[in-house]
């Protein structure tokens, strides 16, 4: 059926067209690789089959490169995989490891039908139905309820049924596809590292030549330190002349520790957020986890000290202020340690991406104290700006850690009243306890207090339908500047009203969109109304 849908089907040859043609890009390389293994050339088309040759495709369930190693088997075959590059994508090693491991898999099974059909579905499926059914014949195994899985059966005709239209082009129809040219190219040695940018400045070559080159590179940059590109040939020439043009080093690896964001590295380092994230390539904040060497500025700039505009009001302290001065308040659940014999008592601030295990992990402690220490679920996850307790062995190395002072942390018990009362004075508001009047509303508390309906809701554990009855107690939790909270009246009316004039335009509209569909109703009525008089 693949040999009739590669030489009859419209898709089916438009698809071989661009395998024959993409295969002149890596046949020269995969076919001296297969023949150092001494496995034959026709397993090049594994990759034809698997990637199109492709080396920066991902497949959904997390495979890359052009063998499609996953990210486990491709670290059981040395392809090396961090955050600034990923092997599975180099074409010169991830032929070598699908070699290995090809040539293993035909060692343990006898045959390449079931050695590709162990590539596709791993050796254990294999291994299993070959026990299930107590046959070695893949294709008595595909033809079993339950046998391999539906696309091995598929799998191990199409790499065949490829590799005969690739080696009979002119019976098939494809004697006028030319193949790729190869990518010839020469070794780099970087002294440092360098975006992608810099590398095509340098050669003077486009930047998505580099990249075709170099499709390991996953942040559009070398890693830090020395490294190795691949340039098209003869691009060498002249390269370092060049590179010693775009001026010296400015930037020096560093290793993120536990703790640290890209927020607080930016601060620390004198940069802006956004340009750490370019230099470094960062798509998202908890893309950098403790361990993770990234790029800061070789001179770290003085922090400029902002000045607050008039009018602005003073912004309160919260539990993520850099200031060393700076009081941090921790609520903690009553129950929980306060001191653990034999260990020192310390504090760590979460980011983003955080869990609980990679923090025990880094303190050197079990997630399960670490959770019974702070009052937590072990299977929610965690969010940012938490603050949680932790006791360490006193022999422990804190300096790849961001601990928070012990002269900074004010602890208190989780909703006891010194803990309300100290988080409601760094908001710059109060706890009043208001008696209902006759005629109170939520509206009318919420105009006169300066506060959401729904926060009084949320405060008083009411809904929204609650009828306030006079002398009812209410929680209030009231802005102690008077200016302060007739601006949020104000804010919180101007909300309202605009509130209920979409809300009233809405009606409108669904009004008028009613009407209009009842008068095309009515004119199709009297139009077949009309037709069946003509008729009669």
């Amino acid at each position: 059926r693949y040999l009739d849908f590669y030489k009859n089907n419209a898709r089916g040859r438009r698809l071989m067209r661009h395998w024959l043609a993409r295969a002149g890009r890596y046949q020269r390389l995969i076919s001296d690789v297969l023949a150092k293994h001494k496995l034959p050339r026709a397993l090049a088309f594994v990759a034809m089959v698997e990637s199109s040759f492709n080396p920066t495709l991902t497949s959904r369930v997390g495979a890359a490169g052009i063998w499609q190693f996953m990210p486990r088997s491709g670290r059981w075959y040395g392809l090396a995989r961090d955050y600034w590059i990923d092997e599975r994508r180099n074409p010169e090693r991830s032929t070598d490891s699908a070699a290995r491991l090809l040539k293993r898999l035909r060692g343990m099974f006898g045959t390449w039908e079931l050695a590709l059909a162990a590539y596709n579905a791993g050796a254990g499926a294999v291994i299993v139905a070959m026990k299930r059914y107590n046959t070695n014949d893949y294709y008595q195994l595909c033809r079993y309820e339950a046998g391999l899985p539906w696309a091995t059966t598929l799998y191990v005709p199409k790499i065949l049924a490829t590799a005969i239209v690739a080696n009979n082009r002119a019976a098939f129809g494809f004697a006028d596809v030319k193949g790729d040219a190869p990518l010839a190219h020469d070794l780099v040695a970087l002294p440092r590292s360098l975006s992608v940018r810099q590398i095509a400045r340098a050669a003077g070559v486009d930047r998505d030549v580099v990249e075709t080159y170099n499709p390991e590179l996953r942040r559009g940059r070398t890693p830090p330190g020395k490294s190795w590109i691949r340039l098209p040939k003869g691009k060498k020439k002249g390269f370092y002349e060049a590179l010693a043009k775009l001026g010296s080093a400015r930037y020096r690896p560093y290793t993120v520790r536990l703790g640290e964001s890209d927020t607080s590295l930016a601060a620390r380092f004198g940069i802006s957020r956004t340009r750490l994230r370019a230099i470094n390539g960062v798509q998202h904040a908890r893309e950098l986890r403790p361990g993770t060497t990234i790029l800061v500025p070789a001179r770290v700039k003085p922090q400029r000290k902002h000045k607050r505009r008039r009018g602005k009001r003073k912004r309160s302290v919260s539990a993520r202020d850099d200031d060393d001065s700076a009081t941090v308040l921790v609520a903690l659940p009553p129950g929980v340690p306060r001191r653990v014999s034999g260990r020192r008592h310390v504090f760590y601030r979460t980011v983003v991406g955080d869990s609980i295990d990679e923090i025990a992990k880094h303190l050197d402690v079990s997630a399960a104290d670490l959770a019974a220490w702070n009052g937590l679920d072990p299977r929610a996850k965690l969010v940012s700006e938490m603050v949680l307790q932790a006791f360490i062995k006193p022999s422990f190395d804190t300096s790849k850690v961001v601990l928070l002072p012990d002269d900074r942390v004010e602890l208190v018990v989780a909703g006891s009243a010194e803990h309300m009362r100290a988080h409601l004075e760094r908001d710059g508001r109060r706890r009043v306890v208001y008696t209902a009047r006759r005629g109170d509303t939520l509206v009318r508390l919420s105009r006169r207090f300066g506060l959401s309906i729904g926060s009084i809701m949320r405060i008083n554990r009411f809904s929204r339908s609650t009828k306030l009855e006079k002398g009812q107690k209410l929680v209030i939790y009231m802005h102690k500047d008077p200016r302060v909270r007739r601006r949020k009246a104000r804010e919180i009316a101007r909300a309202r009203y605009k509130r209920v004039v979409r809300m009233r335009r809405a009606k409108l509209r669904a009004r008028r969109r009613k009407l209009r569909d009842k008068r095309r109703r009515q004119r199709q009525a009297r139009l077949r109304r009309k037709t069946q008089r003509a008729k009669n």
